[in-house]
């Protein structure tokens, strides 16, 4: 699960902490969703921009996935909705420098 994207949608877009976890693991669900129905194995986070948009078009109303992004009273359309959003802010995973804290 996506921690980053999760504190986000609560502090950013005023979701329910409740929302954030579900918003979460939509996404981790329409990984394993479009990994087995296109023969690729896709993590969903790790992609860029402009393929996050190709997956979340895949889930639209008339997208190939559209029964999918349907479900769940559509759950996971609005979670690639919101992920792409959050793409287009955070297009590249921020990097923690520096060493690890070790007790002396």
């Amino acid at each position: 699960m996506d921690e980053n994207f999760k504190s986000w949608l609560i502090r950013e877009e005023g979701k329910l902490e409740i929302t954030g976890y579900s918003y979460s693991r939509a996404i981790h669900k329409l990984s394993e969703h479009y990994s087995q129905y296109t023969g690729r194995p896709t993590d969903i986070h790790a992609k860029d921009l402009k393929e996050v948009e190709k997956i979340k078009n895949c889930y639209e109303s008339d997208g190939r996935f559209s029964e999918m992004g349907h479900q769940s009273h559509g759950l996971y359309r609005a979670a690639i909705k919101a992920f792409y959003r959050y793409k287009l802010l955070h297009p590249k995973p921020l990097l923690l420098i520096g060493n690890p804290i070790s007790k002396g």
